[in-house]
């Protein structure tokens, strides 16, 4: 209330050319009533669904509009969630004294606050204390205590820019998916106005993106130390984090003090688990350099490092403060890692997403070759993933359909020692063979695991793990962190876009390399 949404709604209304609501003025059209009247005669829940019906029914009619909400609007999680998968959602902000002047000087009734300046005050920051955490969660937050000519360009940016959205509270966060912006990056870390800053990268990434890291250095956001870690999936150990950790506390680090991982997969696990336990949690921002690390590693906030019984089995949930996935690092990526990063899109694909999998299969390996094509595709990757992960953060139920392939991959991975094969190319592998067990247990659709190797191949992957692979791969599988007891929680297609985990014997994945003695039905 009073931070301006109906006036700067229509200010970018009238720059972008687009019609303007104000779900407040429309909901008094629709009963010919004010909302004091409606909250007095009906009672904030009735009025709560009033307006909880008209937010969905402006975002579902196929208009495109700009559209501000009530104060309370987005507290509604249906609304919410609706808001940001439909369009930009905005938050602004403005200091509660200025809130409370606009208010009153606006001379209307608002009927949750009352009475007296002083308790107007008082129920405001009431009402913000309570509302945080639905406010967070939004593409962008803009101030209005200034000319709102200076808000308005400020939203303008934030359409402009179309980031994606994480939404989990107060720990929200945005992904911004660009092709050759580093500025952008460095906006992102400058508006956290970090203390210092430790980068952590690889030698491979601090030679092939030289000049991205002496930007972001030359940009003088706050002191800073870079961490230079030897490159590769042999080296995501404890000792290469404790050498972050040696040197955030060398630097003299504080709480405000900000992690940045520029690299792959592996640099980004191991710099946000550092970040997860330097003085007990600190912020950090994913800068992912490999299409792998950018649809799936630097979004979701796992972190962690691998032991030598497995891969991944120490580690946290650390959400970041930002990403951004810059396509232009792809410029100076190897072919063989590029490809490999298109397997946890085909995974994503195949579990959440009918439309993006049949899209990869009419594109082929050619998706590799249109920027803009490959974007899109990037994009609608991460929004899957995010989509997954605000409904169950902490993988205790729907993000479990996002290991699907990782039971078998990950264990194929550890038994060539991660010298062999790039986790792409071991997750590609891993999902045939699930796909394999499920036709055979009759819980995937006869064809599909065909359907997904010939998918695999065109995009320049190997399908199939040879005989040699399993069995290497074979002391791994009891090592895997879904494993309970003597049952591994497997997720498996049970069509294209559609997935379910399923308790499954221990023995049903070690029985051998083709399947060849399981049961006819699965384990209850």
């Amino acid at each position: 209330m009073g931070s301006g949404k109906s006036t700067l709604g229509a200010m970018v209304a009238a720059r972008l050319g687009l019609p303007f609501v104000d779900t407040d003025r429309e909901l008094e059209r629709e009963a010919g009533r004010t909302v004091a009247e409606l909250f007095s005669s009906e009672g904030e829940p009735a009025f709560r669904a009033r307006e909880r019906a008209l937010a969905l029914r402006l975002m579902r009619d196929g208009v495109v509009r700009v559209v501000a909400f009530g104060g309370g609007t987005v507290t509604n999680d249906e609304v919410r969630h609706a808001a940001l998968d439909a369009g930009t959602l905005v938050t602004l902000r403005a200091p509660t004294e200025t809130l409370v002047a606009r208010t009153a000087a606006a001379g209307s009734v608002r009927p949750l606050l009352g009475g007296s300046p002083e308790a107007m005050v008082q129920r405001l920051r009431e009402l913000s204390l309570a509302r945080a955490a639905a406010y967070a969660e939004c593409h962008g937050t803009v101030g209005t205590d200034r000319p709102l000519e200076n808000a308005l360009e400020d939203v303008l940016r934030i359409v402009a820019r179309r980031p994606v959205a994480m939404p989990l509270g107060e720990r929200s966060y945005v992904v911004d998916v660009i092709d050759g912006d580093p500025s952008r990056s460095t906006d992102a870390i400058a508006a956290l106005r970090p203390s210092s800053l430790i980068v952590v990268t690889d030698a491979n990434v601090a030679e092939a993106r030289k000049d991205d890291l002496a930007s972001l250095l030359r940009a003088g956001l706050a002191p800073s130390r870079v961490v230079t870690l030897p490159p590769g999936e042999v080296h995501k150990t404890l000792p290469q984090v404790a050498a972050i950790w040696d040197a955030a506390l060398g630097q003299g680090i504080d709480r405000n003090a900000v992690v940045i991982t520029l690299g792959g997969g592996v640099v980004g696990d191991m710099g946000g688990f550092a970040a997860s336990t330097l003085l007990r949690g600190i912020r950090f921002v994913q800068l992912p350099t490999t299409l792998l690390s950018m649809v799936d590693a630097s979004v979701g906030g796992k972190t962690g490092f691998d032991h030598p019984t497995g891969k991944n089995l120490v580690g946290t949930f650390h959400q970041p403060s930002h990403v951004v996935a810059d396509l232009a690092h792809l410029s100076t990526l190897p072919d063989r890692e590029v490809r490999a990063g298109l397997a946890e899109v085909v995974k994503i694909a195949l579990t959440c997403d009918a439309a993006l999998f049949e899209d990869l299969e009419r594109a082929g390996r050619a998706v590799l070759e249109d920027r803009t094509h490959l974007q899109a595709v990037v994009r609608r990757a991460i929004e899957l993933k995010a989509w997954v992960v605000r409904q169950d953060e902490r993988e205790a139920g729907l993000r479990e359909v996002l290991n699907f392939g990782h039971t078998i991959g990950h264990a194929v991975e550890s038994g060539a020692e991660y010298t062999q094969l790039l986790h792409g190319e071991a997750i590609a592998m891993g999902m045939v063979a699930e796909l394999a067990l499920g036709e055979r247990l009759g819980l995937s659709p006869s064809g599909l695991r065909g359907r997904t190797a010939r998918l695999l191949e065109a995009l320049g992957l190997r399908a199939e793990p040879s005989n040699a692979e399993m069995v290497a791969a074979r002391p791994f599988l009891g090592a895997d962190k879904k494993r309970r007891g003597s049952h591994v929680r497997v997720p498996l297609p049970s069509a294209v876009g559609a997935c379910t985990v399923h308790p499954l014997e221990l023995a049903l994945l070690e029985d051998g390399p083709n399947f060849g003695s399981l049961p006819s039905a699965p384990v209850p």
